[in-house]
């Protein structure tokens, strides 16, 4: 697998995008909630248009292709002409961009049938670039697709850049990304029926769509439960309601519930319920404010004789879960950080009651107990989000080297240092607004997820 896969809808680091990147795997794509930019594109006929202007007069739904040389492009544009008539329903309007020049747009038309929705020409790349999903061909790639393909992108785009786009789907209302499905697999497109069900999950036509500005109060509430062995578990609940999704938290090694108190709370007001648990593989620890605070569960196990290695936590999680579930009837999402993050990603890939994970700083250090994570990650479906410290980033390489990361499943990673497991997300950690952005852009996708099944 190529290295760190950047899959759907990544708000990944810097707002600016004035360049192409020379891999299709090194993009760097808008945010979500960002408004669009700023980009001069041509009709067919060869006239002008601001798309930011463009856009801005309905809910508009952007998708960029590589050009009418492409047959996966042409078969997505012919796929998405097919429900047209059901996108206008719901409120928006389908274009395409194509770094392909305007007079070369009647060739896509013509081998996608009629299509029903506009194209338009980025044969300067200003909105590729714009928005972050260039890349630029090198000149290997370039001369074989003119010699062994007969397919010359110069003469498509009529300029010399030899830049494409990352294929892309991008969802905008009110000028403001609200989804984007960005994949660097060019084989790989957005499903007419997944596009869809984000459409009604954003349906501008409907009074529900509309953002309701309700305030959420956090109540926090320590409670203990059960492990699998009977030992006592000891959390702290943060929640907001009962119908929420909720977000089980587990800490790193030496650490406990108290790595998640500023975590958690920023989760709530993205609305999200958290769970953060002590397992009994932890310690004592100092917050990001220098307090210290014990593990409870950790005590209690050693107080018992019971064993307190990494693989001895993972009962811990698996009754966290069962009891998440039991209060809360609503998706779950399981978190782990470091060790935690490995047993989450081996449950999640085994337990049907986890519907997305979140895995910081994840390894492959307990193959000896549940089998190699590198042969298991290929099987698990659910959405996910992986990132690491920059340092840590060739062990995910390894960990992801079987794996095709699919729709909904993100690899993120940093462009600075960062740190190791999920206090890269402390309050005033440096460099940790570029894991923020990207787990919100993951969990603002879970939740529309989540309400289009409801």
């Amino acid at each position: 697998m190529k290295p760190f896969l950047l899959v759907i809808l990544v708000s990944l680091v810097s707002t600016s995008f004035s360049f192409a990147q020379d891999e299709a795997y090194d993009i760097c794509p808008i945010k979500n909630s960002q408004n669009v930019p700023n980009a001069v594109i041509y009709d067919i006929e060869g006239k002008a248009v601001d798309l930011k202007d463009y856009v801005g007069q309905k809910p508009t739904v952007v998708v960029f292709y590589r050009g009418g040389w492409c047959p996966y492009c042409i078969r997505h544009l012919s796929a998405l002409g097919e429900i047209k008539e059901q996108i206008d329903a719901l409120g928006f309007e389908l274009i395409a961009i194509t770094p392909d020049h305007f007079s070369k747009l009647n060739i896509s038309k013509e081998k996608s049938g009629e299509l029903g929705y506009q194209l338009f020409s980025d044969k300067d790349i200003n909105a590729i670039n714009a928005f972050g999903i260039g890349w630029k061909v090198n000149e290997t790639l370039y001369e074989k697709y003119k010699n062994d393909y007969n397919m010359d992108i110069e003469w498509w785009s009529g300029s010399t850049h030899h830049v494409l786009p990352t294929p892309s789907v991008f969802i905008v209302n009110k000028g403001v990304i609200q989804y984007q499905h960005v994949n660097p697999k060019y084989k790989d497109r957005v499903s007419p029926e997944v596009l869809l069900s984000y459409l009604k999950a954003v349906n501008p036509k409907t009074e529900s769509s509309k953002p309701v500005k309700k305030k959420l109060k956090t109540k926090v509430i320590d409670v203990e439960f059960p492990s699998l062995d009977k030992l006592v578990i000891s959390a702290k609940m943060y929640e907001i309601d009962k119908t929420s999704p909720v977000i089980v938290l587990c800490h790193q090694a030496r650490y406990n519930k108290y790595e998640y108190s500023s975590i958690a709370l920023a989760l709530n007001k993205k609305g999200f319920n958290c769970m953060a648990i002590d397992q009994r593989s932890g310690g004592e620890m100092k917050s990001e404010n220098r307090d210290v605070f014990v593990n409870e569960t950790s005590i209690r196990a050693k107080k018992e004789g019971k064993s307190t290695g990494y693989i001895d936590a993972e009962q811990d999680i698996i009754a966290a879960i069962a009891f998440a579930k039991q209060t809360y009837k609503s998706p779950l999402i399981l978190w782990g950080s470091s060790y935690s993050s490995t047993l989450a990603l081996y449950i999640a890939e085994e337990h049907e009651a986890v519907d997305a994970v979140v895995s910081f700083s994840p390894g492959n250090y307990l193959s000896e107990h549940k089998g190699s994570l590198i042969d298991k990650l290929p099987n698990l479906k659910n959405p996910v989000f992986i990132t690491s410290s920059k340092q840590e980033v060739g062990g995910i390489n390894q960990l992801l080297d079987k794996t095709t990361l699919g729709d909904h499943q993100v690899c993120f990673k940093p462009n600075g240092e960062g740190y190791h497991g999920s206090k890269a997300l402390w309050p005033k950690q440096k460099g940790g607004d570029e894991y923020w952005n990207a787990i919100d852009a993951f969990l603002e996708e879970l939740k529309i997820r989540f309400s289009s099944k409801n």
